[in-house]
Order: structure tokens, then sequence, then C-alpha cells
């Protein structure tokens, strides 16, 4: 199943509060759409997934807790294409990175300076060396 053949449902959930007493009131629920990507973390992807097409997988940048990071993972486990993420920072085990790994994130720990780099001149060359067919997705999204 491709991206495009699975469309997420956001539940609308209506809202009762007394001192609003006659007036509808409803909370789009989009943390709800799905248990791993979720809220607008699915709508920001949705572009990138579309040009990303003919891409082998998706590269992308974030931090050990990122919750852009976990959807991209969850998304390319899900649709079954690679992903890569370039983590700030050392190497750790956080909840987030745990999920990163089993969703078969491929990680690179770049370091604190690695990753102040990140929009310098030059920056993606070895990565699009590395993995010269990956889509990369902006940080957050």
């Amino acid at each position: 199943m491709g991206p495009f053949d699975w469309l997420p449902q956001a539940p609308l959930e209506p809202l009762q509060l007394d001192w609003l007493r006659g007036v509808e009131l409803a909370v789009l629920r989009l943390d709800r759409i799905d248990p791993l990507i979720s809220g607008n973390k699915w709508f920001k992807l949705t572009g990138h997934l579309a040009q990303a097409q003919a891409a082998s997988g998706l590269i992308s940048l974030g931090g050990a807790y990122s919750n852009h990071l976990h959807a991209v993972a969850a998304a390319g486990k899900r649709f079954g294409f690679p992903t890569v993420g370039l983590l700030r920072g050392h190497p750790q085990d956080t909840p987030t990175v745990l999920d990163l790994k089993a969703f078969g994130m491929q990680l690179h720990w770049l370091g604190y300076g690695g990753y102040r780099a990140r929009h310098a001149p030059g920056f993606w060359a070895p990565w699009r060396e590395q993995y010269p067919d990956f889509h990369p997705v902006p940080e957050g999204g």
C-alpha cells in the first residue's frame, strides 16, 4: 500500500461545555488520525511523499526527541521505503530513538557542531553521495 492509498480520517469530536449552552462546538482531533503519523506531521509529509515517489527513500534531520523524524520513520515502515535520520548530538537511546530504530531508520549522529553546520554550503554533498536517490525532507517537515 502506498502513501496515497491511505487517507487519514480525523474525527470531529463534539465539545459540550456548560458555559456554552446553545453553541455547537467540535474539535478536529488531528492527534487521532494515526497512532504513529499523527497531527500535522501527516499533512507536512504528504507533499514530500508526492515529490519522492521516484526516490529510493527519504532523508531528514532532527533531534533525539524529534516528532518529525518519528513520523518520517513510521511512514517508511508503513509504506515500505527506507529512511535515514541525521541526528543532533551524540548517540542516546531515548524512546523516540528506540522507535526510529524499530521502524528501520538508518541513524547518523552528527554531534552538535555537525548539526549546526546543516545550513552551510556543501552540508548535503556527502549525504547525497552516500544516499544518491533519497529525497531530502527539511528539518521539521
